[in-house]
């Protein structure tokens, strides 16, 4: 007797488990972007071509524009005077220390 109700609860649970998941997998589309592959497998073109040059020069000019900002200008004039100061602090002469300068410059941003 146990048996056969734990088989009709196993059964029961079965079913409703099964068909929820039918139901899901019923619902959810193939492929979210099905035109993607519409030549066999292969990615279509994209609608427009990417300049490499274009992406690179734009990218140069935006950092150009950002660096000539005054703001960047006294940024850099601090790190270079507190470079210079931390440097006479360890122990450097003046002339030392305006040589590491020198050879250091600004720092780099990439």
């Amino acid at each position: 007797m146990k048996s056969s109700i734990r088989n009709v609860i196993a059964s029961a649970v079965f079913s409703v488990l099964s068909v929820s998941t039918m139901d899901v997998i019923a619902e959810t589309p193939p492929f979210p972007f099905p035109d993607l592959f519409a030549n066999g497998g292969d990615l279509l073109p994209l609608p427009v071509p990417i300049d490499i040059n274009t992406l690179v020069e734009e990218a140069l000019k935006r950092k150009a524009d950002a660096l000539a900002a005054p703001e960047i200008a006294v940024q850099f004039a601090k790190f270079v005077r507190n470079y210079y100061e931390a440097l006479l602090d360890e122990g450097f002469t003046s002339q030392e220390a305006l040589e590491i300068v020198t050879a250091t410059g600004i720092p780099s941003i990439n």
